[in-house]
């Protein structure tokens, strides 16, 4: 019990101490925006907060045959890890061709180790479901789906969390006279932004997100164009709800 406590503290304190991070902005050049939405915006338009929309879940039926079973294959909370898939699966049908980096990064961490995530057409939409046993590949996708090769970035390989831990690494370790040292963490924060677009916070439990906050603060990096800090402190109010 007592280690319950220092524990949930230790989150308290590392959220709280984040959030003062929030207000030392230094942004990053406009052309390299990148558009982040975890679910509602506030009236600012620009930082998101943290909560799963009921009046979405309707949706969730459109690009799934049975949603209960899709749960059943899915890592707790199931019903966060179905929306980023759900959001993925949206913006596969908006496009010409399926990220699949993107489902595969998704899957290795969402769906459980004895499922397989199927995608298939039906009716011009690509649908996906979660069928028994597991897979090598992680994903099986229908052959008559148009799937873009290639375009692997480091936030399909790394956690936010782990991004995080590249760009302090890359500070402490660079000495002060390379010219390219904030370009080169930036472009890690660039990657995490990335994640948190994929993921909706979904791979940032506990005290994660305020870990990542400090990492980036120390590492050098301020406030983004996407608002990275006040994303990460949105995923934290979340945690400390939930």
């Amino acid at each position: 019990m007592m280690a319950f406590l220092k524990s949930t503290l230790r989150f308290v304190y590392l959220f709280q101490s984040a959030q003062s991070f929030v207000h030392n902005v230094i942004r990053v050049p406009d052309d390299s925006r990148i558009s982040v939405s975890l679910s509602s915006s506030n009236e600012d338009g620009r930082v998101v907060s943290f909560l799963l929309d009921s009046k979405h879940h309707n949706d969730w039926h459109r690009y799934c045959e049975n949603v209960d079973k899709n749960l059943e294959g899915l890592v707790s909370p199931s019903p966060e890890s179905f929306s980023a898939i759900h959001s993925a699966m949206l913006r596969a049908n908006a496009a010409i061709s399926t990220n699949i980096e993107d489902i595969l990064a998704l899957s290795r961490y969402l769906v459980k180790p004895n499922y397989t995530m199927e995608l298939f057409h039906d009716d011009e939409i690509i649908k996906w479901r979660m069928i028994q046993g597991g897979s090598v590949e992680g994903v099986i996708v229908d052959s008559n789906i148009a799937v873009e090769e290639g375009g692997r970035e480091l936030y399909h390989e790394f956690s936010t969390l782990q991004l995080s831990q590249m760009a302090l690494e890359i500070a402490t370790n660079t000495t002060n006279h390379d010219a390219n040292l904030l370009s080169k963490i930036h472009e890690v924060a660039q990657q995490a932004e990335k994640r948190i677009f994929l993921t909706v916070g979904s791979d940032l439990r506990g005290p994660q997100s305020a870990d990542a906050c400090f990492n980036f603060a120390l590492a050098g990096v301020h406030n983004s164009s996407t608002h990275l800090f006040q994303n990460l402190v949105s995923i934290g109010t979340h945690e400390l709800k939930r």
